[in-house]
């Protein structure tokens, strides 16, 4: 998948389709580092959301109260665990 080819075509055809189009920033990329940042661009311009994949966990639990909470928790503390190494 690269941000400026499949991911840009795929946010290009959900929001003329109407959809609300979130991407998980961190979790997108390209072989060339100016293809990606392009990429993000044109995303961003097209109207579409950019968070780190942690800020969209948090954002579809909504508050600590849901019954995933805990699980998505410990579950983010590994990534940040992991990607710290």
């Amino acid at each position: 998948l690269e941000t400026h080819i499949c991911v840009l075509q795929t946010v290009y055809d959900a929001l003329e389709r109407g959809y609300d189009v979130v991407v998980a920033v961190d979790a997108i990329g390209s072989q060339l580092a100016s293809d990606h940042e392009y990429g993000v661009r044109a995303i961003e311009k097209l109207g579409a959301v950019l968070l780190p994949a942690e800020s969209i966990v948090y954002w579809l639990l909504k508050s600590a109260e849901h019954p995933k909470f805990k699980e998505a928790l410990e579950e983010v503390k590994k990534r940040r665990k992991a990607l710290s190494r």
